[in-house]
């Protein structure tokens, strides 16, 4: 199976290419071979047309891709927009740069302070930033540009498109619990049928580099599936003149420590060419880092049933959970990895049918 993990950017170029990491996967050995740089949006285009062709020849693929895929339900509400995925993907391509970032703007501007930016379930549940972010890390921008090539190709994006169904891949067994992982997936192998299409995921480098630098820490159980400790990953990225040194040291850390990583915690073998290590090791963005991190974020979740993506019985409130489901399949979207788990009632919320309500 091809595997590919993309770090993304809304305006790539030569200075700042979307970085592709790609891989081979059997099931148990993932196997880094190339780092691919892409230097416009189109070239992302003809990356996941070509990967339709494979597909279509009966190459499996699939990636994951860190940028966000939906807005929050109370940001659609309060800017007048369409709820459903496709719908408002279509509407926000439809605005300008200056007129997407001008909605944001206004609904910022009617909400109280502490508030401005609204975060997904999935982000409250992966401690990211919100996608309505335009300054610093301007996700809110990838969202505008990137988003809808997602929706206008033929890929699987999950969740809010899942026509080829679940994992392709046999489960192996033993292959451990993962961060937040969904399902058990000790059980016996089992023939699945061969996608037709890509399959997109939503990834999030930070929620694999947090697991793997804790590792050595005491935080976090790497062997079992209790919950990590939330905290920040170490800084391994750019930085001042005078954190740069440290930053390197971490990002030599994050390679040393994330094929242990992966093999117990994971149940995947991660070979990587040395020289592409060095390469990372090198590059102060961490851009080729990320994307590595996306490729095993998108193995990880290509053995376990539905890509991993929660089920109501996954937390003890099968109501809340199908609120939090039905959101997140309809309207915001989910990065792979997270669960449910201590997420809040939905009950009241506007944009929800009266079925999933408690």
């Amino acid at each position: 199976m091809h595997i590919c993990g993309f770090d993304m950017t809304s305006a790539p170029a030569r200075r700042k290419p979307i970085v592709c990491a790609q891989c081979r996967f059997d099931g148990t050995v993932l196997h880094l071979q190339e780092l691919t740089r892409l230097e416009s949006v189109q070239a992302f285009a003809e990356h996941l047309a070509e990967a339709s062709r494979r597909c279509r020849d009966g190459e499996p693929w699939a990636a994951g891709l860190d940028f966000p895929f939906g807005q929050p339900l109370e940001f659609l509400h309060e800017a007048g927009w369409p709820t459903e995925w496709s719908h408002y993907v279509r509407h926000a391509a439809g605005l300008n740069a200056q007129d997407f970032a001008q909605v944001i703007y206004a609904v910022m501007a009617n909400r109280p302070a502490g508030k401005k930016l609204i975060r997904r379930l999935t982000d409250r549940a992966a401690h990211a930033a919100s996608p309505m972010s335009l300054a610093y890390v301007p996700v809110a921008r990838m969202f505008h540009v990137l988003a809808p090539v997602l929706e206008a190709g033929g890929a699987d994006v999950v969740p809010f498109r899942m026509g080829s169904g679940a994992a392709y891949l046999p489960q192996a067994a033993g292959g451990g619990q993962g961060i937040q992982a969904q399902r058990d997936d000790a059980a016996a192998p089992q023939a699945v049928p061969v996608p037709q299409r890509p399959v997109l995921l939503e990834a999030y480098p930070a929620l694999l580099a947090r697991a793997v630098l804790a590792m050595h820490n005491g935080e976090g159980q790497p062997a079992g599936g209790g919950r990590r400790k939330a905290t920040a990953a170490a800084p391994y990225k750019d930085g001042l003149p005078a954190q740069r040194v440290l930053r390197r040291a971490n990002r030599e850390r994050l390679l040393r420590d994330l094929p242990e990583y992966t093999q117990r915690c994971l149940g995947i073998t991660l070979r990587m060419p040395q020289a592409l290590c060095e390469a990372m090791v090198q590059d102060a963005q961490a851009d080729a880092l990320d994307a590595v991190l996306c490729a095993v974020q998108t193995a990880r979740a290509s053995r376990l049933p539905d890509w991993g993506f929660p089920a109501a019985h996954d937390c003890g409130d099968t109501s809340v959970c199908r609120e939090h489901l039905e959101r997140m399949c309809r309207t915001e979207g989910w990065i792979a990895g997270t669960g449910l788990s201590g997420l809040p009632a939905l009950s009241g919320l506007p944009g929800l049918p009266e079925k999933f309500r408690a």
